[in-house]
C-alpha cells in the first residue's frame, strides 16, 4: 500500500459521545488520500470499542490501544506510526471543515507547516460563535509576531506538518502546554511556515476555558520561563520579535500572579512560595522599572513587586478588579 499524502492522529481518551463526529469530518474531506491514526489513549468509557469498530468501515483507518499516557503521549504515538507525507493532529471532540486538507495542502509549496484558523461551535452542534483566530492572508513568518502568538499558531491542532521535517516530540511530562513548548522546539527547524485566512479546524466549545482558567498547575512557572527561553532562540536575530516575546513573558507573569492570588483552593504557604519564584524573574524587575505605571494602583503595585513582597502583592492582587494590573496589554 503507497503512502498517503496526509496522516491525521486523533488521541482518544473518553470522548465517545463526539467520536463519530470527529471521524466522520476526516471521512467528508474533499481530499481522499489520507490515513486516519486513532490512538486508544486507555479510554474508560465506550471510546476504546469505537475505534475498533470504525476500522472495519474504512480501510484507511488504524488503530493504536495503549496505556493512558496523556495527551502528549497518545500524540507521540500517532506520530511513530505515521506514513503520510503531512501530519494534521484532531482532538476526538473536535471536528475538521470539509476543505481542511484539500485547502491547507493548495497552499503547502515550499512550507514546512501550513498554519490555518480556528472557528468555535458550541457543544450543542448547532450554530456558530465567532469564528476566532482567522488569518487575515496568506503570510511569511517574519514580522507578525504578534499575530503569530494571539491567533493560535503555538495550538499543534491548527497546523499541516511536513512529517520529514518533525525532529521533536511532545513532551511527555507535562500536563499542559504541550502544544506551545512542542512548537517552539520544532520552529527552529521548519524551512518556512504559510499562512491561510480559513477557519479549517473546528472547536468544540463547552466552556473548557472558564474552567482551565482558574487552575494553575505547580509548575507553570517553569513552563513560562522555558517557552520564553525558547522563543528568544526561535526568533534570534529579530529584535521587533525578541522585545514582542519578552514583553508577552512579563504579562503572563502578571496574569499568572492574579490568578495565583485569587485562587482559594491552595495553601498559603504554597501560593506565596509560586508567587516568589516569579518575582525574582530579573526580567519582571526590569519592566517594572522600565514601564510608566497607568495608574495609582499600577504605581502601587510595582513598587511592592520591586521590593519582592509576595505577601504584599498577593493581598493587592486578591482585591484587584478585572483585567491585569501593572502592565497594558492588548489581547
Amino acid at each position: 500500500m503507497s503512502a498517503p499524502q496526509v496522516t491525521v492522529v486523533v488521541p482518544v481518551y473518553n470522548v465517545a459521545a463526539y467520536l463519530d463526529e470527529a471521524v466522520g469530518s476526516v471521512l467528508a474531506q474533499t481530499n481522499t488520500d489520507w490515513e486516519l491514526i486513532l490512538v486508544d489513549d486507555g479510554a474508560t468509557d465506550a471510546s476504546g470499542a469505537m475505534c475498533d469498530a470504525w476500522i472495519s468501515r474504512d480501510v484507511r483507518i488504524r488503530v493504536i490501544h495503549k496505556e493512558n499516557g496523556g495527551l502528549a503521549s497518545a500524540r507521540n504515538a500517532g506520530l511513530d506510526m505515521a506514513r503520510g507525507e503531512w501530519v494534521l493532529f484532531l482532538d476526538g471532540d473536535d471536528k475538521l471543515a470539509p476543505e481542511a486538507l484539500q485547502t491547507a495542502l493548495a497552499h503547502s509549496e515550499g512550507a514546512d507547516v501550513v498554519a490555518f484558523g480556528l472557528a468555535r461551535f458550541p457543544e450543542s452542534g448547532t450554530g456558530w460563535l465567532d469564528k476566532a483566530y482567522s488569518f487575515g492572508d496568506v503570510r511569511e513568518m517574519g514580522g507578525y509576531m504578534e499575530q503569530i502568538w494571539r491567533d493560535g499558531v503555538l495550538s499543534a491542532c491548527t497546523k499541516l506538518y511536513r512529517r520529514a521535517s518533525i525532529c521533536c516530540r511532545f513532551d511527555e511530562s507535562l500536563r499542559h502546554a504541550e502544544d506551545l513548548i512542542f512548537n517552539l522546539e520544532y520552529l527552529p527547524h521548519a524551512q518556512g511556515i504559510r499562512f491561510i485566512s480559513e477557519s479549517l479546524y473546528h472547536y468544540r466549545w463547552n466552556g473548557r476555558e472558564n474552567t482551565l482558567g482558574k487552575r494553575f498547575w505547580l509548575d507553570q512557572p517553569e513552563i513560562s520561563a522555558r517557552a520564553w527561553g525558547l522563543t528568544r532562540r526561535v526568533f534570534a536575530g529579530v529584535p521587533a520579535a525578541l522585545t514582542f516575546f519578552d514583553k508577552r513573558y512579563v504579562y503572563e507573569i502578571c496574569k499568572h500572579l492574579k490568578k495565583l492570588a485569587q485562587i482559594e483552593a491552595m495553601p498559603e504557604r504554597q501560593r506565596l512560595l509560586v508567587m516568589q519564584m516569579y518575582l525574582q524573574e530579573p526580567l519582571l524587575r526590569e519592566r517594572c522599572f522600565a514601564e510608566t505605571p497607568k495608574t495609582p494602583d499600577d504605581t502601587c503595585l510595582w513598587r511592592l513587586v520591586a521590593r519582592g513582597d509576595a505577601a504584599a502583592v498577593c493581598e493587592f492582587l486578591r482585591t484587584a478588579g478585572d483585567g491585569v494590573p501593572g502592565f497594558v496589554w492588548t489581547e
